[in-house]
């Protein structure tokens, strides 16, 4: 699947066809001009969000990402996640940062699209992630 089928941005560009709970959700993010929020569409139905907030010397943090449990294993994920790649890379950053608690089944996920462990947090037990956008030969999606 391709996950630009999928997912539209919420905010300046038209939201037509995501509920009006989802929009105002993510324009509460919207006053920042370094955060970006999406929905994850299947046609016209929201089934989950990704955000992100532009960092500093060209690092992007995944800040929230999550798929409906009903929607889940069925390509949305990795699709989304080959999108926010797309958009970091477009906009010449060199690296995704995340956290996420070490147990939650989306570790594989984002290990199988070339994130590597990078530390925890002591105070929270959740463990960073960061994908290297320069070195990593794994990116390129094939349809």
């Amino acid at each position: 699947r391709c996950a630009s089928q999928y997912y539209a941005r919420i905010g300046s560009v038209s939201c037509k066809g995501l509920n009006i709970a989802l929009f105002q959700l993510a324009s509460a993010y919207l006053d920042d001009k370094k955060r970006r929020v999406f929905g994850i569409l299947n046609d016209q139905t929201p089934i989950g969000m990704f955000s992100f907030v532009y960092g500093i010397e060209g690092e992007v943090s995944l800040t929230s990402f999550f798929i409906n449990k009903n929607y889940q294993k069925q390509g949305y994920g990795i699709s989304s996640l080959y999108e926010i790649i797309q958009l970091a890379k477009t906009n010449k950053q060199q690296k995704i940062s995340l956290l996420v608690h070490p147990e939650n089944p989306v570790v594989s996920l984002y290990k199988k699209v070339g994130f590597n462990e990078s530390g925890f947090y002591q105070d929270t037990k959740d463990m960073a992630m960061v994908l290297n956008l320069a070195s990593n030969n794994r990116l390129t999606l094939i349809n």
